[in-house]
Protein backbone atom coordinates (compact mmCIF):
# COMPACT_ATOMS: atom_id res chain seq x y z
CA UNK A 1 0.00 0.00 0.00
CA UNK A 2 1.25 3.46 -0.86
CA UNK A 3 2.58 5.30 2.18
CA UNK A 4 0.03 7.73 3.58
CA UNK A 5 -2.63 7.36 0.87
CA UNK A 6 -5.12 10.16 0.44
CA UNK A 7 -8.27 9.41 2.39
CA UNK A 8 -10.99 8.34 2.26
CA UNK A 9 -10.40 4.82 1.00
CA UNK A 10 -13.27 3.69 -1.20
CA UNK A 11 -13.43 -0.01 -2.07
CA UNK A 12 -15.97 -1.54 -4.41
CA UNK A 13 -16.57 -5.27 -4.02
CA UNK A 14 -18.18 -6.79 -7.10
CA UNK A 15 -18.39 -10.27 -5.55
CA UNK A 16 -19.54 -12.85 -8.17
CA UNK A 17 -20.47 -10.25 -10.78
CA UNK A 18 -19.05 -8.61 -13.86
CA UNK A 19 -18.05 -9.12 -17.48
CA UNK A 20 -15.30 -7.66 -19.64
CA UNK A 21 -17.84 -5.44 -21.36
CA UNK A 22 -19.13 -4.19 -18.00
CA UNK A 23 -15.61 -3.40 -16.84
CA UNK A 24 -14.89 -1.45 -20.02
CA UNK A 25 -18.06 0.57 -19.69
CA UNK A 26 -17.55 1.09 -15.95
CA UNK A 27 -14.00 2.41 -16.12
CA UNK A 28 -14.58 4.62 -19.14
CA UNK A 29 -17.57 6.22 -17.41
CA UNK A 30 -15.66 6.75 -14.16
CA UNK A 31 -12.71 8.27 -16.01
CA UNK A 32 -14.96 10.78 -17.75
CA UNK A 33 -17.15 11.69 -14.79
CA UNK A 34 -15.19 11.45 -11.58
CA UNK A 35 -12.34 13.76 -10.67
CA UNK A 36 -12.26 12.47 -7.11
CA UNK A 37 -10.89 9.14 -8.29
CA UNK A 38 -7.63 10.89 -9.18
CA UNK A 39 -7.04 11.88 -5.55
CA UNK A 40 -8.17 9.36 -2.97
CA UNK A 41 -7.37 5.67 -2.78
CA UNK A 42 -9.98 3.84 -4.82
CA UNK A 43 -9.94 0.04 -5.07
CA UNK A 44 -12.11 -2.38 -7.01
CA UNK A 45 -12.25 -6.01 -5.83
CA UNK A 46 -13.07 -8.33 -8.71
CA UNK A 47 -13.48 -12.04 -9.48
CA UNK A 48 -10.08 -13.64 -10.01
CA UNK A 49 -10.64 -14.24 -13.72
CA UNK A 50 -10.85 -10.49 -14.38
CA UNK A 51 -7.93 -9.28 -12.26
CA UNK A 52 -5.27 -9.21 -14.95
CA UNK A 53 -7.65 -7.76 -17.54
CA UNK A 54 -8.70 -5.00 -15.15
CA UNK A 55 -5.07 -4.19 -14.30
CA UNK A 56 -4.30 -3.70 -17.97
CA UNK A 57 -7.47 -1.66 -18.49
CA UNK A 58 -6.83 0.86 -15.71
CA UNK A 59 -3.26 1.23 -16.92
CA UNK A 60 -4.39 1.82 -20.50
CA UNK A 61 -7.02 4.37 -19.42
CA UNK A 62 -4.61 5.95 -16.91
CA UNK A 63 -7.07 5.69 -14.03
CA UNK A 64 -5.84 5.95 -10.45
CA UNK A 65 -7.71 2.87 -9.29
CA UNK A 66 -6.17 -0.20 -7.70
CA UNK A 67 -7.41 -3.72 -8.39
CA UNK A 68 -7.96 -6.17 -5.57
CA UNK A 69 -8.62 -9.87 -5.26
CA UNK A 70 -11.53 -11.08 -3.13
CA UNK A 71 -9.78 -14.01 -1.45
CA UNK A 72 -6.65 -16.15 -1.35
CA UNK A 73 -6.02 -19.77 -0.41
CA UNK A 74 -4.06 -20.75 2.70
CA UNK A 75 -1.59 -22.67 0.51
CA UNK A 76 1.03 -21.25 -1.83
CA UNK A 77 0.82 -24.13 -4.31
CA UNK A 78 -0.29 -27.74 -4.61
CA UNK A 79 -3.27 -29.95 -5.38
CA UNK A 80 -5.99 -27.49 -4.43
CA UNK A 81 -8.31 -27.31 -7.42
CA UNK A 82 -10.01 -24.01 -8.05
CA UNK A 83 -7.94 -21.98 -5.58
CA UNK A 84 -5.78 -18.89 -6.07
CA UNK A 85 -2.56 -18.41 -4.13
CA UNK A 86 -1.01 -15.21 -2.90
CA UNK A 87 1.99 -16.02 -5.11
CA UNK A 88 -0.26 -15.91 -8.16
CA UNK A 89 -1.61 -12.51 -7.18
CA UNK A 90 1.90 -11.21 -6.67
CA UNK A 91 2.89 -12.57 -10.08
CA UNK A 92 0.38 -10.27 -11.79
CA UNK A 93 1.12 -7.34 -9.47
CA UNK A 94 -2.11 -7.37 -7.49
CA UNK A 95 -1.50 -5.27 -4.38
CA UNK A 96 -4.67 -5.90 -2.36
CA UNK A 97 -6.96 -8.73 -1.35
CA UNK A 98 -10.13 -8.96 0.71
CA UNK A 99 -9.96 -11.53 3.50
CA UNK A 100 -12.55 -12.91 5.89
CA UNK A 101 -15.65 -11.53 4.22
CA UNK A 102 -18.84 -12.67 5.95
CA UNK A 103 -19.85 -14.61 2.84
CA UNK A 104 -16.57 -16.55 2.95
CA UNK A 105 -17.09 -17.25 6.64
CA UNK A 106 -20.66 -18.43 6.05
CA UNK A 107 -20.59 -20.27 2.72
CA UNK A 108 -17.05 -21.67 2.96
CA UNK A 109 -16.85 -22.20 6.72
CA UNK A 110 -13.77 -20.02 7.09
CA UNK A 111 -12.98 -19.52 10.76
CA UNK A 112 -10.77 -16.97 12.51
CA UNK A 113 -7.69 -19.22 12.39
CA UNK A 114 -7.94 -19.77 8.63
CA UNK A 115 -8.42 -16.08 8.00
CA UNK A 116 -5.46 -15.25 10.25
CA UNK A 117 -3.22 -17.55 8.19
CA UNK A 118 -4.36 -15.82 5.01
CA UNK A 119 -3.64 -12.44 6.60
CA UNK A 120 -0.06 -13.45 7.38
CA UNK A 121 0.44 -14.94 3.91
CA UNK A 122 -0.68 -11.72 2.23
CA UNK A 123 1.65 -9.64 4.41
CA UNK A 124 4.58 -11.91 3.53
CA UNK A 125 4.03 -11.10 -0.14
CA UNK A 126 3.51 -7.37 0.51
CA UNK A 127 -0.11 -7.62 -0.54
CA UNK A 128 -2.29 -5.36 1.58
CA UNK A 129 -5.00 -7.35 3.37
CA UNK A 130 -8.48 -5.86 3.56
CA UNK A 131 -9.65 -7.76 6.62
CA UNK A 132 -13.41 -7.98 7.10
CA UNK A 133 -14.80 -8.54 10.56
CA UNK A 134 -18.05 -8.04 12.42
CA UNK A 135 -20.85 -9.61 14.41
CA UNK A 136 -24.17 -11.15 13.44
CA UNK A 137 -27.60 -10.01 14.63
CA UNK A 138 -27.78 -12.39 17.58
CA UNK A 139 -24.31 -11.44 18.80
CA UNK A 140 -25.25 -7.78 18.50
CA UNK A 141 -28.47 -8.30 20.45
CA UNK A 142 -26.54 -9.96 23.28
CA UNK A 143 -24.03 -7.11 23.41
CA UNK A 144 -21.12 -9.23 22.18
CA UNK A 145 -19.90 -6.95 19.36
CA UNK A 146 -16.58 -6.07 20.99
CA UNK A 147 -16.00 -9.65 22.13
CA UNK A 148 -16.48 -10.97 18.59
CA UNK A 149 -14.16 -8.35 17.14
CA UNK A 150 -11.51 -9.10 19.77
CA UNK A 151 -11.63 -12.80 18.90
CA UNK A 152 -11.18 -12.01 15.22
CA UNK A 153 -8.26 -9.65 15.85
CA UNK A 154 -6.60 -11.85 18.47
CA UNK A 155 -6.50 -14.76 16.04
CA UNK A 156 -4.05 -12.70 13.99
CA UNK A 157 -2.11 -11.07 16.84
CA UNK A 158 -1.57 -14.40 18.60
CA UNK A 159 0.20 -15.95 15.62
CA UNK A 160 3.30 -13.90 16.44
CA UNK A 161 2.96 -12.05 19.74
CA UNK A 162 6.45 -10.56 19.41
CA UNK A 163 5.59 -8.89 16.12
CA UNK A 164 4.71 -5.31 17.01
CA UNK A 165 3.97 -4.33 13.41
CA UNK A 166 1.62 -7.14 12.45
CA UNK A 167 -1.25 -4.80 11.54
CA UNK A 168 0.88 -2.24 9.72
CA UNK A 169 0.02 -1.70 6.06
CA UNK A 170 -3.42 -3.20 6.39
CA UNK A 171 -7.05 -2.18 6.11
CA UNK A 172 -9.71 -3.43 8.50
CA UNK A 173 -13.28 -3.30 7.23
CA UNK A 174 -15.87 -3.44 9.97
CA UNK A 175 -18.87 -5.10 8.33
CA UNK A 176 -21.66 -6.01 10.74
CA UNK A 177 -23.17 -9.14 9.24
CA UNK A 178 -26.70 -8.02 10.05
CA UNK A 179 -26.25 -4.98 7.83
CA UNK A 180 -24.68 -6.52 4.72
CA UNK A 181 -27.08 -6.36 1.78
CA UNK A 182 -30.01 -5.63 4.05
CA UNK A 183 -30.49 -1.92 3.30
CA UNK A 184 -30.32 -1.59 7.10
CA UNK A 185 -27.32 0.64 7.60
CA UNK A 186 -25.85 1.12 11.07
CA UNK A 187 -25.84 4.30 13.16
CA UNK A 188 -22.70 6.32 12.24
CA UNK A 189 -22.09 7.24 15.90
CA UNK A 190 -22.05 3.58 16.91
CA UNK A 191 -19.79 2.74 13.98
CA UNK A 192 -17.38 5.47 15.07
CA UNK A 193 -17.15 3.95 18.56
CA UNK A 194 -16.40 0.51 17.14
CA UNK A 195 -13.73 1.90 14.81
CA UNK A 196 -12.14 3.70 17.74
CA UNK A 197 -12.22 0.42 19.69
CA UNK A 198 -10.40 -1.35 16.83
CA UNK A 199 -7.77 1.36 16.46
CA UNK A 200 -7.12 1.47 20.19
CA UNK A 201 -6.63 -2.30 20.17
CA UNK A 202 -4.02 -2.08 17.42
CA UNK A 203 -2.23 0.85 19.04
CA UNK A 204 -2.04 -1.06 22.33
CA UNK A 205 -0.60 -4.30 21.00
CA UNK A 206 1.82 -2.51 18.67
CA UNK A 207 3.09 -0.09 21.31
CA UNK A 208 2.02 2.87 19.16
CA UNK A 209 4.16 1.56 16.31
CA UNK A 210 1.30 1.99 13.85
CA UNK A 211 1.93 2.81 10.21
CA UNK A 212 -0.53 2.79 7.32
CA UNK A 213 -3.31 1.14 9.29
CA UNK A 214 -6.86 2.09 8.39
CA UNK A 215 -10.38 1.20 9.47
CA UNK A 216 -13.24 1.43 7.00
CA UNK A 217 -16.94 0.64 7.24
CA UNK A 218 -19.04 -1.68 5.10
CA UNK A 219 -22.70 -2.53 5.36
CA UNK A 220 -25.38 -1.19 3.01
CA UNK A 221 -23.33 1.90 2.20
CA UNK A 222 -24.67 3.93 -0.72
CA UNK A 223 -24.57 7.42 -2.24
CA UNK A 224 -27.20 8.65 0.20
CA UNK A 225 -25.52 7.71 3.47
CA UNK A 226 -21.78 7.59 2.76
CA UNK A 227 -21.13 11.20 3.76
CA UNK A 228 -22.57 10.54 7.24
CA UNK A 229 -19.98 7.83 7.86
CA UNK A 230 -17.01 9.67 6.39
CA UNK A 231 -17.60 12.67 8.64
CA UNK A 232 -16.87 10.55 11.70
CA UNK A 233 -13.45 10.29 13.30
CA UNK A 234 -11.59 7.00 12.74
CA UNK A 235 -13.77 6.01 9.78
CA UNK A 236 -11.15 6.15 7.04
CA UNK A 237 -13.35 5.01 4.19
CA UNK A 238 -16.04 2.58 3.11
CA UNK A 239 -16.39 -0.86 1.54
CA UNK A 240 -19.18 -0.78 -1.01
CA UNK A 241 -20.99 -3.91 -2.13
CA UNK A 242 -24.07 -3.83 -4.33
CA UNK A 243 -23.89 -0.07 -4.92
CA UNK A 244 -20.48 -0.44 -6.58
CA UNK A 245 -21.93 -2.45 -9.47
CA UNK A 246 -23.75 0.52 -10.93
CA UNK A 247 -21.33 2.95 -12.54
CA UNK A 248 -23.60 5.96 -12.03
CA UNK A 249 -24.14 5.15 -8.36
CA UNK A 250 -20.47 4.44 -7.73
CA UNK A 251 -19.52 7.69 -9.40
CA UNK A 252 -21.88 9.55 -7.06
CA UNK A 253 -20.23 7.81 -4.12
CA UNK A 254 -16.80 8.93 -5.29
CA UNK A 255 -17.97 12.49 -5.76
CA UNK A 256 -19.51 12.57 -2.27
CA UNK A 257 -16.48 11.05 -0.59
CA UNK A 258 -14.77 14.38 -0.03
Amino acid sequence: MKKNPTLPIIIGNWKLNGTKNKLNSFFKFIKEKSLKMKKNLTILALPTIYLNYAQELVSKLNINCKISAQNIDIHNYGAYTGETSVNMLSDINIQYTILGHAERRHYHSENNDIIAKKFILSKQKNITPILCLGENQLEKDYGKTEEIILNQLNAIANIDKKNKTIFNNSIIAYEPIWSIGSKKSANPDIIQKIHTFIKNYVIKIQDFNVNNFFTIYGGSVNEENISYFLKKKNIDGCLIGNASLNKTTFNKILVKSK
